[in-house]
Formats: C-alpha cells, structure tokens, sequence
C-alpha cells in the first residue's frame, strides 16, 4: 500500500462520521486515523 492509498481514504467522509469512528475504534483499541497514517508517513 503506498502512502496516497492512505490519503484518498480520508477525503469523501464528514468530519462528525471521522470523528465517530475514531471513538469506536479507540473504544476497541485500535489506533486513532492520525496514529495510523502518521505510522504509514514514517516507513
């Protein structure tokens, strides 16, 4: 997966969906959106 796969996911979604899906998957343990692309920016 190249970087630009990461972008284009966050594009099309409003920010109170975004923000939704933060919570549940902060709620699972999961790494928030930033975290994960912040993570795919470094390698």
């Amino acid at each position: 997966m190249t970087t630009s796969d990461h972008v284009e996911l966050d594009v099309e979604f409003p920010e109170e969906l975004l923000a939704e899906l933060d919570e549940y998957r902060a709620s699972r343990g999961y790494p928030s959106r930033s975290a994960v692309v912040t993570a795919a920016l470094e390698e």
